[in-house]
């Protein structure tokens, strides 16, 4: 690769290894769906600091 520069050359093997990255991610989730969090039961509580409804909130 003598016609790039080195600056085009930096570029291109950044590119070329976030592709390779990206890929190797996207493979492995693939290959593992067990590892995901799991989403959130439709009852589940809601996170501290959040007012619930009809709840006391803390406002006397």
């Amino acid at each position: 690769m003598r016609y790039l520069t080195e600056q085009q050359r930096t570029v291109l093997v950044s590119v070329v290894g976030l592709l390779l990255l990206g890929w190797g991610v996207k493979a492995w989730r693939l290959s593992h769906p067990g590892d995901l969090p799991a989403p959130a039961a439709a009852g589940a509580t809601a996170p501290r600091g959040t007012p619930s409804p009809g709840g006391n909130n803390g406002a006397n």
